[in-house]
C-alpha cells in the first residue's frame, strides 16, 4: 500500500527499505516475483529498480535459482526495459558464486540495445567501436559522450554536457591512466591510447557489467603492458563493476579475474575459479598441442613445450 500509494518519491524509497528489512528477509521468495515484478514495471527509473534487482531479486535467485532464473529469463527478452536491466543486475554481490551462463544469458538480449538504461548498466568496449569515433573529436569529449551512450559528442544536438560531465570525465581518465590524452584529437592517438580512452568513455555510466573483447589485439607489448595495467588496477579497486575480458592469451588473464571461462567450437569448455582452470592441462585438451605454462605474479605465460615433451 506505501508504495501503491505513495505521492513523493521517498515514500516509495521508504517501501524499498521495508522490502529489504531484515525482519522481513523470509519473505524475499520466488513466490513473491509478481509483485517485485509490479514493483519494477510501475517503479520504472534506476534509483527504484537497481536496489530491488540487486537486494530483493538477487535474495530470491540466491536462495532458490530453481525457480528464480527461468523468470528472469523471460525478463531479459521482455520489451520493458526495467525487466531486463533487474535481470541482469540480480547477480551483482554473487562473486564467486555467478552463474556465468546464466549472465551470459540474461545480458546477451541486450548487448545491442540503444536505450540508454540498459546500456548505462552495461560497458562495452570493442576495437569496431574505434572507427565510429570522429577522428576530429577530443578526446575529453569522446569520454564525456559516452555518459548518453552517444557516439559522437560533436553531433549531438539535444544534449548538452555540463561542468559536472566534464570533471566526471577528467576524473575518470585520470583513473585509467590517460588524463594527458584529454586534449588530444582521438584519431591522432594510438591503438593503446584509444582503447584507454574507449575504457574511459564507457565507466562514465558507472556500469554495473564492462565487456572487454580483446582490448589488446593488435597493441605492440608495451601498449599492451600499459592497458592490462591500468584494467588490474581498476579491477582490484572497483567495488561496483564486474569486468568480463576476452582474449585468445593466457598472459592477459589478470590476477583480478577470479574466474574463467572457456570456449571451444561455440560450447563451454572448461570453467571455473582461474587457478583451477588455467592449467597446461587445458592448453594440451584445447588446442591440442604440447604446450607450457609458466606462471608469473599471478599472470599465465604459454610458451612452447620444452625440446623432451616434444619427442
Amino acid at each position: 500500500l506505501l508504495w501503491r500509494r505513495a505521492s513523493h518519491r521517498e515514500q516509495r524509497y521508504a517501501a524499498i527499505e521495508v522490502l529489504l528489512a531484515p525482519a522481513y528477509r523470509e519473505w524475499l521468495v520466488a513466490d513473491r516475483l509478481p509483485l517485485v515484478e509490479e514493483l519494477v514495471v510501475s517503479g520504472a527509473w534506476w534509483d527504484y529498480v537497481d536496489a530491488i534487482a540487486i537486494n530483493a531479486v538477487g535474495t530470491m535467485l540466491r536462495t532458490d535459482p530453481v525457480r528464480t532464473a527461468p523468470v528472469l529469463r523471460r525478463w531479459a527478452a521482455d520489451d520493458d526495459i526495467w525487466k531486463r536491466r533487474t535481470a541482469i543486475l540480480a547477480q551483482l554481490k554473487f562473486k564467486d558464486a555467478t552463474d556465468e551462463r546464466l549472465l551470459q544469458d540474461l545480458s546477451e538480449p541486450s548487448l545491442r540495445e540503444r536505450e540508454f538504461f540498459l546500456r548505462k548498466g552495461i560497458g562495452w568496449v570493442t576495437v569496431s567501436l574505434t572507427s565510429q569515433i570522429p577522428v576530429r573529436e577530443k578526446s575529453l569529449r569522446t569520454v564525456v559522450s559516452g555518459k548518453f551512450a552517444q557516439v559522437g559528442l560533436l553531433e549531438m544536438s539535444t544534449v548538452h554536457p555540463g561542468e559536472e560531465d566534464y570533471a566526471q570525465a577528467e576524473a575518470v581518465m585520470e583513473r585509467m591512466g590517460c588524463s594527458g590524452l584529454k586534449d588530444r584529437a582521438f584519431g591522432a592517438l594510438s591503438q593503446g591510447e584509444q582503447q584507454k580512452v574507449l575504457i574511459s568513455r564507457a565507466l562514465m555510466t558507472r556500469p554495473y557489467l564492462m565487456f572487454l573483447d580483446e582490448p589488446c589485439a593488435g597493441l605492440d607489448p608495451g601498449a599492451r603492458e600499459s592497458l592490462l595495467s591500468a584494467l588490474q588496477e581498476l579491477g582490484r579497486t572497483s567495488r561496483s563493476t564486474a569486468l568480463v575480458y576476452v582474449t585468445h592469451h593466457t598472459e592477459e588473464i589478470l590476477p583480478a579475474f577470479e574466474k574463467t571461462l572457456v570456449l571451444k567450437d561455440g560450447r563451454v569448455f572448461r570453467s571455473g575459479k582461474t587457478a583451477d582452470v588455467v592449467t597446461e592441462g587445458l592448453l594440451r585438451d584445447l588446442y591440442e598441442t604440447p604446450l607450457t605454462l609458466r606462471r608469473s605474479d599471478g599472470r599465465y605465460w604459454t610458451v612452447g613445450a620444452e625440446p623432451e615433451a616434444r619427442t
